[in-house]
């Protein structure tokens, strides 16, 4: 979203952004969680393959899209001061948001209750009705200002403080605060409960928070500069055997492979793990990404250099998308597993040629 291009970090913004429509894709197609379209039943087996993927992405992915986006937040606010800053960012993410809450949301909420008999009034009464508003995959542009907000008008100096001495103690000290504080706030908000009117999961929010201020302290100190990024190779490996091996193996040992609910929070043994795993995955997966991308994609082709300028209009429509493809699948009659792989490269590509078509449009392309 910035004007600034580091081509490593530009791409993995790239990577995330695709993951998130693959996210959304898998539970149109049956995977655990929340889509605006959804009717596909899974074998036990699939339900397994796109568990695993749903739950690893949700591991880490948002928290390093809050990393990615905060990294470029300090040198942005010392360029414009705190008032142009601020004006900024309600251009960049507050009208989106506002256009998407009260617009599309309702639109596309509107669109799919008529296909399919669910709402039989006309646009103008269910609007008025305010049953379709909602923020739809932009509660992370609504947090994401309102991190912006606190950090440009309370605690841009504080950061400051903390000196890259004695990392690995502060890394080791940082993932235990985490864990603990998690697994307290999911005694109380369970994964998968979301809280209006921001619509995000508290669950998730710690991570998220400590994501946002390690983005900004690396930008502060210079650490990416200085960081080679040689042992990602490891961090990867660590990544794999923790998702591979580790998570499949909460379930099986315990014989807990269709009862997840203890996983999702509570003061359960189950859930301490469950976020354990979580954040040791996140933190060696991000730090394992970031490292393999500066040291192997830190230059970006035309095509590549064209699909980061239109990450954020992606992000934006993709709902739109999967639940038109979705709809228009509604007959297929194959595993759904294997309609996800089928279709997901048809979906980013209408994604990426839609939101390409939009921006022609000068005041869309102004703010996305």
């Amino acid at each position: 979203m910035g004007k600034q291009r580091i081509f490593y970090l530009d791409n993995l913004r790239v990577l995330l952004t695709v993951l998130v429509v693959a996210h959304h894709w898998a539970i149109a197609n049956g995977a655990p969680g929340d889509a605006y379209y959804q009717d596909t039943s899974v074998s036990l087996v699939e339900s397994i393959i796109l568990g695993l993927f749903i739950a690893t992405n949700q591991a880490y992915f948002m928290g390093f899209f809050f990393f990615l986006s905060a990294f470029f937040t300090p040198k942005s606010l010392a360029r414009k001061g705190k008032q142009l800053f601020f004006l900024d960012r309600l251009k960049r993410l507050g009208i989106p948001l506002l256009v998407y809450s009260f617009i599309l949301e309702p639109l596309l909420k509107f669109w799919l209750g008529s296909s399919t008999g669910q709402i039989l009034a006309g646009f103008s009464s269910y609007w008025a009705s305010g049953k379709g508003f909602g923020t739809g995959p932009l509660w992370f542009v609504a947090v994401l200002l309102i991190f912006d907000c606190c950090y440009a008008f309370l605690g841009s100096g504080l950061l400051n403080r903390l000196k890259p001495k004695s990392r690995t103690i502060r890394v080791i000290i940082g993932l235990l605060t985490l864990i603990l504080i998690t697994f307290v706030v999911r005694m109380y908000f369970p994964v998968g409960e979301w809280v209006s009117p921001l619509g995000f999961q508290p669950a998730h929010l710690p991570q998220y928070i400590l994501c946002y201020l390690s983005g900004i302290w690396v930008q502060q100190h210079g650490v990416l500069d200085t960081w080679s990024g040689k042992a990602y190779f490891k961090n990867l490996i660590m990544a794999t055997a923790l998702a591979l091996i580790v998570f499949p193996l909460l379930f099986v040992i315990p014989g807990k492979l269709e009862d997840h609910a203890d996983y999702m929070g509570g003061f359960t043994p189950y859930s301490f793990f469950y976020v354990v795993w979580e954040q040791l995955f996140a933190f060696f997966t991000i730090l394992g990404l970031l490292g393999w991308f500066k040291t192997r994609f830190n230059e970006q082709p035309p095509w590549l250099r064209s699909v980061a300028q239109h990450s954020y209009i992606i992000y934006i429509i993709h709902g739109f998308v999967l639940a038109g493809l979705s709809l228009a699948l509604h007959n297929y009659t194959g595993m759904a597993f294997q309609k996800f792989v089928l279709f997901l490269v048809p979906a980013l590509l209408i994604c990426y040629f839609l939101g390409k078509l939009i921006r022609l449009i000068p005041v869309v392309k102004r703010i996305v």
